[in-house]
C-alpha cells in the first residue's frame, strides 16, 4: 500500500479499511425529485474487491430502508456512462 497517499494518511495508515471508493448522487428522470446513490470501488490505494459491492449495498439498505442505491465495479461500462453524465451536468 502507498502509505503516503491521502487515503492512507486519512486512515492513519491502517492496513485495512471498511470500504473505499467513490460515490455520486444522480437525479432520476421525472419531476418527483428522486435521486439514486451510485457507489463504486474506485480507489487506487484500498480498492475493495468486486465481490464486496453487494455486501455494501445490503448494509446501506439495512440501515437506510428505501434508499435508492446502485453499486458498480470500477470497470463496469455502466459506471463509466454514469460518470460521464454527471460530469456533463457540471
Amino acid at each position: 500500500k502507498d502509505v503516503l497517499s491521502k487515503h492512507a494518511l486519512l486512515s492513519n495508515a491502517a492496513r485495512e479499511v471498511r470500504y473505499s471508493g467513490e460515490f455520486h448522487v444522480q437525479p432520476l428522470g421525472g419531476t418527483g425529485g428522486e435521486h439514486r446513490l451510485v457507489i463504486d470501488n474506485n480507489s487506487g490505494t484500498y480498492a475493495p474487491e468486486k465481490a464486496d459491492l453487494p455486501l455494501l449495498k445490503e448494509l446501506l439498505l439495512h440501515n437506510f430502508p428505501g434508499l435508492n442505491v446502485e453499486v458498480y465495479d470500477r470497470e463496469d461500462p455502466a459506471l463509466k456512462a454514469y460518470t460521464k453524465e454527471v460530469k456533463a451536468l457540471q
